[in-house]
């Protein structure tokens, strides 16, 4: 292994162990991690900026948390929480991007390698200490990974997501690929009654990749898992009511993902959300960091902060990493994979709320595609 190898493998578990990892309990930890980011974020800025090399993802994101830093201001919220994650985020996708430009193959092995290892570090220490490391204000269980198992499935899928690219993209890692899959199943269910949405996510993945090889019949498991995404965004609101009484979508509520009507008192929040956003409709309330605010599903997180402005902007976002990866991949498994990758991150999301930086590097794993597989190399 070169030294410039480990130097990213470095950097990586830096920049997305800060985000993701519960640093703050291990002072000198954080002290090392927050300083060492924002050096980081200040070198591949002005690297960029030197060299003019911002990509309209680059400037989307720029604009992204610019407004959120303004409209927190004017809304008198504290913008000292949105900075770091300006700096984690932008620091993530600058030194991807210009990595991706010097060696496409040792960009995925760094990013597998440090994924993996914060997996597996997460497994040893789920059986270590099965109840949480720590303690957190409430009295309740706090993880190494994310602070609440909630968390975990929002780091594994991009784990997974990120392996397996690597593995057909160079055809190694088939082990390692292998090990983690069954690993990161049983993290999600080992800490109390588990997390059964990350279950199921993960199983609808595997299920993919095993069953699902004629090219048409993984365009229509998309189009059946896309329509379920909304369909489900769209009836959670109702879950209160007596549409869903008693029909079928009860059972699977209360029997498959093992939750009441109100999903862990969920509902309460989101309609509590739905009338903060009626009031403020045009740009949120700001960097909100209330209790409730941070139980959301994604798409009221994003309207309560910044309103349809900030929803508009996350929407170009999306669209101009679909719009990329749907120009230069040529491979149709590809290009499919990623976008059932992404379809079920945001299925997740409907039940969780995870960090900024997580769903925008799903997104930037879509948009920078083209360079993992410039052509059609090898079917997935």
């Amino acid at each position: 292994m070169s030294l410039y190898t480990i130097w990213s493998i470095f950097v990586y578990f830096i920049l997305i162990g800060s985000s993701v990892l519960i640093v703050e309990e291990i002072k000198f930890l954080s002290v090392f991690f927050s300083l060492f980011s924002k050096i980081l974020f200040l070198y591949v800025f002005f690297k960029a900026l030197f060299h003019f090399s911002f990509s309209k993802f680059d400037i989307l994101i720029f604009i992204f948390f610019i407004f959120s830093i303004l409209n927190s201001y004017v809304n008198q919220m504290s913008i000292i929480e949105i900075i770091p994650f300006f700096i984690k985020t932008t620091g993530l996708v600058l030194f991807t991007e210009q990595l991706i430009k010097k060696d496409t193959t040792l960009t995925l092995y760094s990013l597998s390698f440090v994924f993996s290892f914060i997996i597996y570090l997460n497994f040893i220490l789920l059986l270590i200490y099965p109840d949480g490391i720590w303690i957190n204000e409430n009295g309740g269980e706090l993880y190494f990974l994310g602070g609440n198992y909630n968390q975990f499935g929002g780091v594994i899928i991009p784990a997974l997501a990120v392996n397996t690219l690597y593995c057909f993209h160079a055809n190694k890692g088939k082990f390692n690929l292998f090990l983690l899959y069954p690993i990161s199943l049983l993290s999600v269910l080992l800490p109390g009654s588990g997390s059964m949405t990350s279950f199921l996510c993960i199983v609808l993945l595997i299920t993919y990749l095993v069953f699902f090889h004629p090219l048409k019949i993984r365009k229509w498991f998309l189009i059946l898992l896309f329509s379920g995404l909304i369909l489900f965004a769209l009836t959670m609101v109702f879950t209160q009511s007596e549409v869903v009484s008693g029909s079928k979508l009860q059972v699977f509520i209360e029997d498959v993902l093992q939750k009441n009507m109100t999903f862990s008192g969920r509902t309460v929040i989101w309609m509590y959300s739905l009338y903060m956003i009626s009031n403020s409709f045009i740009s949120g309330y700001g960097w909100v960091d209330k209790d409730w605010a941070l139980e959301n599903i994604h798409e009221l997180q994003i309207l309560l902060q910044g309103g349809i402005i900030l929803g508009i902007i996350f929407l170009f976002l999306l669209y101009t990493a679909i719009r990329k990866q749907k120009n230069k991949i040529y491979d149709s498994g590809i290009r499919i994979f990623l976008l059932v990758v992404l379809t079920i991150y945001f299925l997740m999301l409907q039940m969780e709320c995870y960090p900024y930086q997580m769903i925008l590097f799903m997104l930037l794993i879509v948009f920078l595609s083209n360079y993992f597989f410039p052509y059609k190399k090898r079917r997935l």
